[in-house]
């Protein structure tokens, strides 16, 4: 058999709901609001930190490194909006602003970097079926903090991301496999650094309920041994079903928790809600034609699960 390449966004996909795995994945349908590849406000959140974490590696001092993430902050604005002011929370110079505090707040944590948005592709062996398995990704950072090694994964959120958000990354398909991944490439890892940025304005009056460095919240996700294995061998039956469903050409639609998050509703919500007769022309209207590149949109697919656009 031939080896079949998956990446975490994309089986996490097919497990919600099998027919968004199919418009999204194999027809490469995509909302035309968010067609074209710009990342966003979370995207030029995670530029700025990719190159201030790579200044700090470098030996660069943290104003430096400070100077040059939010240059390309900037940049990546541009590239995801042009000159363009979306609303109160999503603007460049909250964008700025955000990332001042994030680092402010983060630079003096003893996280050592080793690697930085670090892309992978590894074997994880044969499914039950016998297909030959590859499994892609990239991690935002792999560093060491207090003696272990860690993936640290920056998230952004339009909700505040503690309590119940950040609990709900404890069982995360894609926190499972970065832990996978990074024992297998580097020997070791000790579960998921998880930073959240709060995609909000900096508030207003010192009554408000969340101060400003509230904004910015930690967690540390750790996975057992046993949590692991059982995510595995989860992980090669879904590859399974996942290829009994193109085999039969049948992508079955859950019509129930999937297609309504706290976010709001299912990017293919208008596609499923029409009559399959007029379906052809709802697609025309609403979506675009993106080719689905995992490296690229991993990512993209996780700022999308966090509600930022």
């Amino acid at each position: 058999m031939s080896v079949i390449e998956c990446d975490a966004t994309a089986i996490g996909l097919f497990k919600d709901c099998p027919r968004k795995f199919d418009l999204r994945i194999n027809q490469g349908l995509v909302p035309k609001a968010r067609a074209g590849g710009g990342r966003g406000m979370g995207g030029a959140l995670h530029k700025g930190r990719e190159v201030w974490r790579n200044a700090i590696k470098a030996g660069k001092s943290h104003a430096v490194a400070l100077n040059e993430a939010l240059v390309a902050l900037r940049i990546e604005w541009t590239t995801s909006f042009g000159t363009q002011l979306t609303d109160a929370n999503r603007n460049l110079n909250n964008a700025e602003a955000l990332f001042r505090g994030y680092a402010a707040k983060f630079a003096s944590h003893n996280y050592k970097p080793i690697t930085i948005e670090e892309p992978f592709s590894i074997d994880v062996g044969k499914s039950p079926n016998g297909h030959v398995v590859k499994r892609t990704g990239l991690m935002d950072e792999y560093c060491e903090f207090n003696g272990r090694r860690y993936v640290l994964d920056l998230k952004t959120s339009s909700v505040y991301p503690g309590g119940a958000w950040m609990d709900a990354w404890r069982t995360n398909e894609q926190f499972l496999g970065y832990v996978d991944a990074a024992q297998r490439l580097h020997g070791a890892c000790d579960g998921v650094i998880v930073h959240g940025i709060w995609v909000h304005t900096p508030p207003q009056r010192s009554t408000n309920k969340y101060k400003y460095e509230d904004y910015f919240t930690a967690d540390i996700v750790s996975f057992s041994a046993a949590q692991l294995d059982e995510w595995r061998a989860d992980f090669l039956d879904t590859i399974d079903r996942r290829e009994e469903a193109r085999a039969r050409g049948k992508w079955s639609p859950n019509l129930n928790s999937a297609c309504k998050t706290v976010y709001g509703l299912c990017d293919f919500h208008k596609w499923c809600s029409s009559t399959p007769e007029i379906r052809s022309q709802v697609e025309s209207i609403y979506y675009a034609h993106q080719v689905w590149q995992p490296l690229a949109e991993q990512r993209l697919g996780a700022l999308s699960a966090a509600g930022v656009p």
